[in-house]
């Protein structure tokens, strides 16, 4: 019979503890979240939001509707939400209809009506939705862009939020006068929770980001129509600090 080593044991011990006690699914359920006097939505996006989800659920004391987005290779119960199976590290189809499925939703509520969004990593993949005039090809080109200049992910986002009509605070945008409670799984260093999926819920000013001299830092390799776009931002952002100095 195998003699198990006691220190080996101890250190054992010691990661599966570390592992339940971080568990975002333990800490959803020691939640209270109270009914609104109006509807419930619920979104969950991201790795594991399928747990997430399941975990609101069964918390959850009222009745409540709702979408999950998860990567293809994920599962998620029927739990009578939408799902949608997006894909990381590059974007969809599948993406874009969920982004105008969420913005549909949220759209629709009022200041009785509670919006709860769960959100952790991958989300900025399984969230597309570019401006108006582009493409999901221009998206897929822009992170594969991201992703191979070895940008820090508070670069890569600003570029993301930039070119998203969801990122950077527009779903919670979208969803006012309603309240939200964003509920956040963080693996950023820093714990910066409004770069997690690029902040769909969370408004972030990225106007100090000088684009061009970025893409040039880290030799972002954008086609013209792109650059061109970031360039055209980065125009806006100069003439409107002239004006407030001139002000």
């Amino acid at each position: 019979m195998e003699t198990i080593d006691p220190d080996l044991k101890i250190l054992e011990n010691i990661f599966y503890k570390t592992i339940d006690l971080v568990d975002p699914v333990k800490q959803i359920y020691n939640l209270k979240i109270e009914p609104p006097e109006g509807k419930t939505f619920i979104a969950a996006v991201g790795k594991g939001a399928g747990r997430l989800s399941k975990a609101f659920k069964e918390i959850f004391q009222g009745e409540a509707s709702g979408i999950v987005v998860i990567p293809e290779n994920e599962h998620c119960e029927d739990l009578g939400y939408r799902v949608f199976k997006s894909s990381h590290p590059l974007p969809s189809e599948t993406g874009i209809q969920a982004s105008k499925a969420l913005l549909d939703n949220v759209s629709s509520l009022s200041e009785k009506d509670l919006f709860v969004f769960m959100i952790s990593g991958g989300a900025s993949s399984l969230l597309p939705f570019p401006p108006e005039g582009f493409s999901l090809d221009d998206e897929i080109n822009l992170n594969k862009a991201l992703l191979g200049s070895g940008a820090p992910i508070s670069v890569m986002n600003a570029f993301r939020s930039y070119f998203s009509r969801i990122k950077a605070g527009k779903l919670g945008q979208a969803a006012f006068p309603c309240p939200v409670i964003t509920l956040v799984v963080c693996d950023i260093p820093g714990d910066d929770i409004s770069l997690v999926g690029s902040g769909p819920t969370f408004y972030k000013d990225y106007k100090g980001f000088d684009l061009s001299a970025l893409v040039d830092l880290y030799k972002i390799n954008l086609d013209k129509n792109l650059l061109n776009f970031f360039l055209s931002k980065k125009e806006y952002a100069d003439k409107e600090k002239e004006m407030k100095i001139n002000n």
